[in-house]
């Protein structure tokens, strides 16, 4: 085995044992997000077993329980794509906003749409929404702040750009969301809309329609993520104008190059950050010491061979 393959394991040796200091440091939340994250996830699992059983028990409610099956899938899926984000893509997104996200995506598949929340709490949807309007629009920042970060200080967008681009992705966002909630009321005839609610009918023949207080509804859950989203994009100006980090820990950053992005995070003095980047560089060395390692052999037989 070549010295260099043993320095580099030499190498992931002492970046574990940095890690390890490293953790015992690490802030609450993450601790806190991995807990909620456990017990999210075990409840949805719950919940899906007890609506397959119920598909037995109760053939002729069949249709709620696959619904529900359905939900819970998704669910399931959805809560750990932020995971698969920050491994795959190598973007470190913070505890509390990972946090943030899961808890939205539970609200909305569990307690929403199985336990009908939205039915019962007045207050639950604009909640989600105002929160919803909040996370893109941070995401929307977080975006071309990855991207400022990739350029020399030359080529950096202003701040009013920043913040004005984190608006118009929020905005997207509330309108693509919305026109899901019309495609699925469409296609399986449910009430993501309220359009069912308070039915008025109108006129005869081919000018009869019949109009609920859908619209009243979509356009204040727009609003309300409209809010949101300028809330941040006035909040990052501040930020980036004042050159204060209001709330630099709370956007994604990219891990690409490991002595620059460790080097941010200790400036920052972000631990979870640090954390993040010392895992993904733990990766991209084992990785390279098996292709190193499978490679070896190739290289003998090659070398023997007359």
């Amino acid at each position: 085995m070549s010295k260099d393959i043993l320095s580099k394991r030499q190498r992931r040796k002492n970046a574990r044992k940095r890690l390890r200091k490293i953790k015992r440091e690490l802030p609450r939340s993450a601790f806190i997000t991995k807990i909620v994250f456990s017990l999210l996830q075990l409840s949805i699992l719950i919940i899906l077993v007890a609506s397959i059983v119920n598909m037995f028990l109760k053939p002729d409610d069949i249709e709620h329980s696959i619904f529900h099956v359905g939900l819970c899938v998704i669910g399931l899926v959805t809560i750990n794509i932020p995971a698969f984000i920050q491994r795959k893509f190598k973007i470190y997104i913070p505890s509390i906003l990972q946090l943030v996200a899961v808890l939205l995506i539970y609200a909305h598949f569990i307690l929403g749409e199985i336990f009908r929340a939205y039915d019962h709490l007045a207050w639950f949807d604009k909640t989600l929404h105002a929160l919803n309007g909040l996370a893109f629009s941070l995401l929307g920042f977080s975006m071309v702040n990855i991207l400022n970060n990739s350029y020399d200080h030359h080529k950096r967008l202003s701040p009013f750009f920043v913040s004005l681009f984190s608006f118009c992705f929020s905005l997207a966002a509330s309108y693509v969301w919305e026109l899901l909630e019309f495609s699925i009321d469409s296609i399986f005839g449910i009430n993501m809309q309220r359009w069912q609610d308070g039915l008025v009918g109108a006129g005869s023949g081919v000018n009869a329609y019949t109009q609920g207080t859908g619209l009243i509804d979509t356009m204040i859950d727009m609003l309300v993520m409209l809010a949101g989203g300028a809330f941040v994009s006035v909040i990052g100006y501040i930020s980036l104008k004042t050159k204060k980090d209001l709330f630099n820990k709370l956007l994604l950053h990219r891990i690409a190059d490991y002595e620059i992005a460790r080097k941010k995070a200790i400036e920052e003095n972000n631990i979870e950050l640090l954390m993040a980047i010392e895992d993904v560089h733990n990766e991209d060395i084992y990785s390279l010491n098996e292709d190193q390692a499978a490679q070896k052999p190739i290289a003998d037989e090659t070398a023997k061979s007359p």
